[in-house]
Protein backbone atom coordinates (compact mmCIF):
# COMPACT_ATOMS: atom_id res chain seq x y z
CA UNK A 1 0.00 0.00 0.00
CA UNK A 2 2.68 2.75 0.59
CA UNK A 3 5.53 0.83 -0.22
CA UNK A 4 8.19 2.94 -1.03
CA UNK A 5 11.66 2.81 -0.87
CA UNK A 6 11.28 -0.32 -0.14
CA UNK A 7 13.46 -2.40 1.97
CA UNK A 8 10.40 -4.47 3.48
CA UNK A 9 9.68 -5.33 0.49
CA UNK A 10 12.93 -6.20 -0.73
CA UNK A 11 12.88 -8.31 2.46
CA UNK A 12 9.47 -10.00 1.30
CA UNK A 13 11.10 -11.02 -1.81
CA UNK A 14 14.10 -12.31 -0.54
CA UNK A 15 11.70 -14.88 2.60
CA UNK A 16 9.27 -15.79 -1.02
CA UNK A 17 12.15 -16.10 -3.52
CA UNK A 18 11.68 -16.92 -6.93
CA UNK A 19 9.10 -19.12 -6.60
CA UNK A 20 6.76 -16.53 -4.95
CA UNK A 21 6.14 -12.87 -5.99
CA UNK A 22 5.46 -9.38 -3.92
CA UNK A 23 3.18 -6.73 -5.09
CA UNK A 24 4.20 -3.63 -4.10
CA UNK A 25 1.97 0.03 -4.23
CA UNK A 26 2.73 3.11 -3.82
CA UNK A 27 0.93 6.47 -5.01
CA UNK A 28 3.97 8.16 -5.40
CA UNK A 29 5.55 7.74 -8.85
CA UNK A 30 9.19 9.74 -7.46
CA UNK A 31 9.19 7.13 -4.37
CA UNK A 32 8.20 4.17 -6.75
CA UNK A 33 10.82 4.65 -8.61
CA UNK A 34 13.65 4.51 -6.07
CA UNK A 35 11.48 1.05 -4.75
CA UNK A 36 12.38 -0.30 -8.38
CA UNK A 37 15.94 0.67 -8.04
CA UNK A 38 16.32 -1.07 -4.63
CA UNK A 39 15.27 -4.34 -6.24
CA UNK A 40 17.44 -3.93 -8.97
CA UNK A 41 19.98 -3.33 -6.86
CA UNK A 42 18.86 -6.54 -4.69
CA UNK A 43 18.42 -8.80 -7.76
CA UNK A 44 14.54 -8.62 -6.76
CA UNK A 45 12.77 -7.02 -9.25
CA UNK A 46 11.56 -10.19 -10.86
CA UNK A 47 9.99 -11.06 -7.89
CA UNK A 48 8.61 -7.45 -6.97
CA UNK A 49 5.91 -6.55 -9.06
CA UNK A 50 5.60 -2.45 -8.12
CA UNK A 51 2.87 -0.50 -9.21
CA UNK A 52 2.18 3.16 -9.11
CA UNK A 53 -1.19 3.05 -7.29
CA UNK A 54 -3.02 4.21 -4.11
CA UNK A 55 -3.51 0.61 -2.21
CA UNK A 56 -6.82 1.46 -1.24
CA UNK A 57 -7.59 1.51 -4.67
CA UNK A 58 -6.69 -1.87 -5.57
CA UNK A 59 -9.70 -4.62 -5.87
CA UNK A 60 -9.04 -7.77 -3.54
CA UNK A 61 -11.27 -9.83 -5.99
CA UNK A 62 -9.14 -8.92 -8.60
CA UNK A 63 -8.45 -12.32 -9.88
CA UNK A 64 -4.35 -10.93 -10.10
CA UNK A 65 -4.01 -11.22 -6.32
CA UNK A 66 -6.26 -14.79 -5.94
CA UNK A 67 -3.49 -16.03 -4.51
CA UNK A 68 -2.31 -13.08 -2.08
CA UNK A 69 -1.45 -14.96 1.33
CA UNK A 70 0.20 -11.94 3.35
CA UNK A 71 0.17 -8.60 3.72
CA UNK A 72 2.31 -6.01 4.81
CA UNK A 73 1.58 -2.61 5.83
CA UNK A 74 3.23 0.02 6.74
CA UNK A 75 0.93 2.86 6.33
CA UNK A 76 1.90 6.45 6.37
CA UNK A 77 2.58 7.73 10.09
CA UNK A 78 3.12 11.30 12.28
CA UNK A 79 6.95 9.45 12.64
CA UNK A 80 6.97 10.55 16.38
CA UNK A 81 9.21 7.15 17.02
CA UNK A 82 11.89 8.88 15.02
CA UNK A 83 11.93 12.39 16.20
CA UNK A 84 14.12 11.40 19.34
CA UNK A 85 17.19 10.22 17.20
CA UNK A 86 16.96 12.31 14.40
CA UNK A 87 16.73 15.78 16.59
CA UNK A 88 13.72 16.60 15.24
CA UNK A 89 12.25 17.99 18.31
CA UNK A 90 15.26 20.15 18.79
CA UNK A 91 14.39 21.82 15.28
CA UNK A 92 10.60 21.79 15.66
CA UNK A 93 11.40 23.77 19.00
CA UNK A 94 13.90 26.17 17.45
CA UNK A 95 11.32 26.88 14.76
CA UNK A 96 8.35 27.38 16.58
CA UNK A 97 9.58 29.39 19.14
CA UNK A 98 7.49 32.44 18.71
CA UNK A 99 4.15 30.01 18.13
CA UNK A 100 1.40 29.43 20.65
CA UNK A 101 1.84 25.80 21.69
CA UNK A 102 -2.05 25.12 22.22
CA UNK A 103 -1.99 25.80 18.50
CA UNK A 104 0.55 23.86 17.74
CA UNK A 105 -0.42 21.14 19.93
CA UNK A 106 -3.90 21.10 17.85
CA UNK A 107 -2.37 21.07 14.74
CA UNK A 108 -0.33 17.96 15.59
CA UNK A 109 -3.51 16.44 17.08
CA UNK A 110 -5.44 16.89 13.76
CA UNK A 111 -3.20 15.19 11.63
CA UNK A 112 -2.86 12.61 13.87
CA UNK A 113 -6.29 12.41 13.67
CA UNK A 114 -6.15 12.14 9.96
CA UNK A 115 -3.20 9.39 9.71
CA UNK A 116 -5.17 7.71 12.34
CA UNK A 117 -8.20 7.13 9.97
CA UNK A 118 -6.36 6.41 7.00
CA UNK A 119 -4.39 3.82 8.45
CA UNK A 120 -7.88 2.09 9.81
CA UNK A 121 -9.21 2.23 6.47
CA UNK A 122 -5.70 0.18 5.07
CA UNK A 123 -6.48 -2.08 7.37
CA UNK A 124 -10.35 -3.03 6.84
CA UNK A 125 -9.03 -3.25 3.13
CA UNK A 126 -6.25 -5.42 3.34
CA UNK A 127 -8.77 -8.04 5.29
CA UNK A 128 -11.44 -7.56 2.01
CA UNK A 129 -8.51 -10.17 0.53
CA UNK A 130 -10.51 -13.22 0.26
CA UNK A 131 -7.16 -15.80 0.44
CA UNK A 132 -4.97 -13.55 2.78
CA UNK A 133 -3.83 -15.45 6.23
CA UNK A 134 -2.01 -12.53 8.14
CA UNK A 135 -1.83 -9.10 7.60
CA UNK A 136 1.30 -7.56 9.53
CA UNK A 137 0.75 -3.91 10.74
CA UNK A 138 3.46 -1.43 11.72
CA UNK A 139 3.79 1.99 12.14
CA UNK A 140 7.28 4.30 13.54
CA UNK A 141 4.87 6.32 15.96
CA UNK A 142 4.63 6.34 19.72
CA UNK A 143 0.98 7.74 19.74
CA UNK A 144 -1.58 5.34 21.10
CA UNK A 145 -4.11 6.81 18.59
CA UNK A 146 -2.13 5.48 15.56
CA UNK A 147 -1.33 2.28 17.36
CA UNK A 148 -3.26 0.30 19.60
CA UNK A 149 -6.68 2.83 18.98
CA UNK A 150 -6.11 1.51 15.24
CA UNK A 151 -5.87 -1.89 16.30
CA UNK A 152 -9.10 -1.48 18.77
CA UNK A 153 -11.06 0.04 16.18
CA UNK A 154 -10.78 -2.31 13.40
CA UNK A 155 -10.87 -5.78 15.72
CA UNK A 156 -15.13 -5.61 15.13
CA UNK A 157 -13.87 -5.47 10.95
CA UNK A 158 -10.80 -8.14 12.08
CA UNK A 159 -13.14 -10.89 13.68
CA UNK A 160 -15.84 -10.63 11.08
CA UNK A 161 -13.44 -12.12 8.56
CA UNK A 162 -11.99 -14.47 11.03
CA UNK A 163 -9.05 -12.48 11.75
CA UNK A 164 -7.75 -12.36 15.38
CA UNK A 165 -4.08 -10.62 16.74
CA UNK A 166 -1.23 -13.05 16.70
CA UNK A 167 1.23 -12.97 19.30
CA UNK A 168 4.30 -10.86 17.48
CA UNK A 169 7.85 -11.67 18.27
CA UNK A 170 6.87 -12.93 22.03
CA UNK A 171 10.35 -12.62 23.16
CA UNK A 172 10.14 -8.94 23.18
CA UNK A 173 10.21 -7.33 26.50
CA UNK A 174 7.76 -4.28 25.72
CA UNK A 175 3.68 -5.12 24.46
CA UNK A 176 1.07 -2.81 23.95
CA UNK A 177 -0.53 -0.29 26.10
CA UNK A 178 -3.49 -1.34 27.56
CA UNK A 179 -6.50 1.21 26.28
CA UNK A 180 -10.36 1.42 26.91
CA UNK A 181 -11.96 -1.00 24.59
CA UNK A 182 -8.64 -3.54 24.49
CA UNK A 183 -8.49 -6.44 26.46
CA UNK A 184 -5.25 -6.94 28.47
CA UNK A 185 -4.78 -10.63 26.23
CA UNK A 186 -4.87 -8.21 22.86
CA UNK A 187 -2.64 -5.76 24.13
CA UNK A 188 0.18 -8.34 24.97
CA UNK A 189 -0.30 -9.48 21.61
CA UNK A 190 1.31 -6.29 20.09
CA UNK A 191 4.79 -4.90 20.26
CA UNK A 192 5.92 -1.52 21.26
CA UNK A 193 9.90 0.23 20.98
CA UNK A 194 10.32 3.05 22.98
CA UNK A 195 13.36 5.18 21.77
CA UNK A 196 14.20 6.75 25.59
CA UNK A 197 13.81 3.33 27.44
CA UNK A 198 15.02 0.81 24.63
CA UNK A 199 17.60 2.89 22.79
CA UNK A 200 16.51 2.46 19.27
CA UNK A 201 13.52 4.04 17.12
CA UNK A 202 10.67 3.66 18.24
CA UNK A 203 7.75 1.78 16.25
CA UNK A 204 4.81 -0.56 17.15
CA UNK A 205 3.87 -3.83 15.31
CA UNK A 206 0.45 -6.08 15.16
CA UNK A 207 0.05 -8.95 13.27
CA UNK A 208 -3.51 -10.52 12.25
CA UNK A 209 -3.51 -14.08 11.65
CA UNK A 210 -6.61 -16.27 9.77
CA UNK A 211 -7.40 -19.87 10.68
CA UNK A 212 -6.34 -21.23 6.75
CA UNK A 213 -10.41 -22.90 7.15
CA UNK A 214 -11.71 -19.32 6.82
CA UNK A 215 -10.21 -18.85 3.50
CA UNK A 216 -12.17 -18.71 0.30
CA UNK A 217 -10.47 -21.14 -1.37
CA UNK A 218 -10.54 -23.78 1.35
CA UNK A 219 -14.56 -23.63 1.21
CA UNK A 220 -14.49 -23.22 -2.85
CA UNK A 221 -11.89 -25.60 -3.34
CA UNK A 222 -9.97 -23.35 -5.32
CA UNK A 223 -6.21 -24.43 -6.22
CA UNK A 224 -3.74 -20.82 -5.48
CA UNK A 225 -1.80 -20.53 -8.58
CA UNK A 226 0.97 -19.10 -6.53
CA UNK A 227 0.99 -20.20 -2.78
CA UNK A 228 4.27 -17.65 -1.89
CA UNK A 229 2.35 -14.46 -3.23
CA UNK A 230 2.81 -11.60 -1.00
CA UNK A 231 1.53 -7.92 -1.13
CA UNK A 232 4.03 -5.07 0.66
CA UNK A 233 1.54 -1.95 1.67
Amino acid sequence: GCAAPGNKTTQLAAMVGREGGVFAFDADARRLKRLKENAATTASNNIIRAKCQDFLTVDPEDKMYASVRALLLDPSCSGSGTEVNRGDILLRDALGANEDEDDVAEEDEARIDKLAAFQKSVLKHAFDFPEVERVSYSTCSVHEKENEEVVRDVMEAARAKGFKLFHALPKWHRRGVRIEGLSESDAQCVIRADPMEDDMEGFFVAIFERDVSLTRSKGENLIPSNPNAAASA
